[in-house]
């Protein structure tokens, strides 16, 4: 394991220095289904590495991830719900990033497709998800309707942390 997390500082270390990014956007399918294989590492630390290096490009190559979205954000996804606390933590700036850089109209309904999941982590981090998109400065005209119908479903979840969530984004749709 340390070796690999010393390749991984290094990897983060290059991508986070790299000046032009047109050599990486070339190899961007194969280089995302790498960093994916590492993003399921049992270490933390290359889990954790991987989520920085992962925000860095989003940050950097963001509209040019968008035909691999489909790919990487249900990965992303399942990461919400990981034992590690600041592993969430890491992943949901992530996906705030992705939300900054990108339009809503292609995240919301991956986001929306996964509040049935069995994870009630990665169901309370997407509506806070969806809090942050509403809140999020851009001309996007949302559903509104079918979020209220979506949310409205889980006031009765069985965890009072996802009920309270989706309370907390009825307020933030109320108050638009």
């Amino acid at each position: 394991w340390q070796v690999r997390a010393m390749a991984i500082e290094q990897l983060h270390s290059v991508v986070g220095n790299l000046q032009d990014y047109s050599v990486l956007i070339s190899h961007l399918s194969s280089f995302m289904g790498f960093l994916l294989s590492l993003l399921d590492d049992p270490n933390f630390k290359i889990s954790l590495t991987t989520l920085q290096i992962i925000g860095i490009l989003v940050d950097r190559v963001g509209s040019h991830l968008k035909p691999y979205l489909h790919v990487f954000v249900p990965n992303l996804v399942e990461k919400l719900g990981d034992n590690k606390i600041v592993i969430r933590q890491a992943n949901f700036k992530v996906l705030s990033r992705l939300v900054m850089t990108l339009s809503p109209k292609q995240l919301l309904p991956m986001l929306i497709s996964s509040l049935g999941h069995r994870n009630w982590h990665i169901r309370e981090e997407i509506v806070h998800l969806i809090v942050h998109m509403l809140l999020s400065p851009n001309n996007y005209d949302y559903d509104y309707h079918h979020l209220v119908s979506v949310l409205g479903r889980l006031l009765e979840d069985s965890k009072p942390k996802v009920c309270t969530a989706a309370l907390d984004c009825l307020a933030v749709i109320h108050s638009q």
